[in-house]
Order: structure tokens, then sequence, then C-alpha cells
């Protein structure tokens, strides 16, 4: 339990008592460094008092994150996205070592696109979308079929 504990981030119940010991302590030095008379105090006396109050104030949010309850864990990434439908590759492009453009024809939330995107494979496992592309709506394509055509009379 306590290394689970320790894995998630989160206090043991004798840590939080141990950063509550310090806390209290520190807050009572701090009131007593306030309470100090104007010739007791010296130069640097207001920045050690705001740097203590900063310091009180760390150590207050450590001790409530650490009453917190755990946070759920988050669902697996696959499934907290759509998944494309019907989808079929057109061309796969080399693009450098382990990256590949691959133009796809697919259904996306009811709407049929061209994607032209960047994969990437990582250590040597399965190819993967980049957010580097684009996605263009059926009805879209003939306008950027259009640009790309006068950018290719422009190279």
């Amino acid at each position: 339990m306590a290394d689970e504990a320790a894995r998630r981030g989160l206090a043991s119940p004798e840590r939080l008592a141990q950063l509550r010991e310090r806390r209290n302590a520190l807050a009572a030095d701090r009131d007593a460094l306030a309470g100090l008379p104007e010739a007791g105090r010296r130069k640097d006396w207001a920045r050690t008092l705001r740097d203590m109050d900063g310091l009180l104030q760390q150590l207050d949010a450590l001790i409530d994150r650490g009453n917190r309850a755990p946070k759920a864990a988050r669902p697996a990434r696959a499934a907290r996205r759509d998944e494309p439908k019907d989808v079929v590759t057109i061309a796969r492009l080399p693009k450098g070592e382990g990256g590949e453009v691959r133009v796809r024809v697919l259904t996306w939330r009811g709407e049929r696109v061209v994607d032209v995107r960047l994969w990437v494979t990582c250590d040597g496992g399965e190819p993967a979308p980049t957010r580097r592309g684009v996605a263009v709506a059926a009805g879209d394509l003939g306008g950027l079929l259009d640009a790309l055509r006068s950018a290719a009379a422009h190279v």
C-alpha cells in the first residue's frame, strides 16, 4: 500500500504527520519573527517573512494533496478517441528514417475525408500517426486539388 502511494506521488499517513509537524514549527517560528520589536529586526526581516509565508503555502498544498483521495485512472487512449472507419490507404511516401506520409480516405465522425498525415515508427514498434498532417472533407477536395495544381505550376 505504501509502495503504491509512493509510486502515485501520494504521501503516507506517517509522512503527512511529519509534514504537519514541520508546518506547525515553521508557523511558530514565523509568528515569533513577526512579533519582534522594531529594534530586533534585521535588514532582511521582511524578505525572510515572505519566504516563510511561501514555504507555509507550499507545505499546506502538499498536505492538502496528500489528504485528497487519489484520482481515478484515465481511460486508455484508444477508448478516449474515435477510431476512423472504412479506411483505404491510397499511398505511402517514405519520409526520412522511420517515417512515411500516408494518404488515406476514411470516414471520420460520419464524414468522408481525405487524410494526408506523417506516420512514424518509434523503437521498432508499429507505425503511428502524428499530429502533423491535414484531413480534408470530401466536399472541399476539389478546392485543395486546384490549389495544389497552382502550386505545382509555380515550382
